[in-house]
């Protein structure tokens, strides 16, 4: 992925396109492994490739998806927010939605994990889509969807704190 770029990415659609495959959606695995110039800082150079692709979504008016990953503190960390994205925040402002895989150690052990929706840009809504796992074929079943208010609740529970929603559904 090193010569990887966004020039590439063009030129492959390009040649996708004159074989009759028309690209809704791309999907990166990795993005921040990407081509940037060497006088770039790391996380200059991921926001960099942040923004190339999603211009070149732009430009070819297709949906494009990468994977990041997270910090390494936050292993089997039980709520995942944007600032625990490694390398470059930035990647989480350029992005129209995010979503995240949390799993402690014990919803490993039982085969549960959960996408934690933790921005989309849009709709401005957290939720979390509780799942069964089959680590094997990393294959999901839904099993229960969480609002976000269970979200902010199971963060203050979690801190020790009390929640409470105003009249006017603000939380304190």
């Amino acid at each position: 992925l090193q010569d990887f770029s966004k020039n590439f990415c063009h030129f492959y659609l390009d040649l996708l396109e004159l074989n009759g495959y028309k690209t809704d959606l791309l999907i990166m695995d990795d993005p921040d492994l990407m081509y940037w110039s060497p006088k770039m800082e790391k996380r200059h150079g991921v926001a960099y490739i942040a923004k190339g692709l999603r211009a070149l979504g732009i430009e070819r008016y297709m949906a494009v998806w990468g994977s990041s990953q997270t910090t390494r503190d936050t292993l089997y960390t039980e709520l995942l927010g944007l600032d625990d994205l490694a390398e470059s925040w930035e990647k989480a402002g350029i992005a129209d939605v995010v979503l995240m895989n949390c799993q402690t150690r014990e919803e490993h052990a039982d085969n549960r994990v959960r996408l934690h929706g933790a921005k989309f840009r849009d709709e401005g809504k957290l939720w979390t889509i509780s799942c069964l796992i089959d680590h094997d074929s990393q294959a999901l079943e839904s099993v229960e969807i969480i609002t976000a208010f269970e979200c902010i609740q199971m963060k203050a529970e979690k801190a020790g704190k009390h929640l409470e929603v105003s009249v006017n559904g603000n939380y304190k």
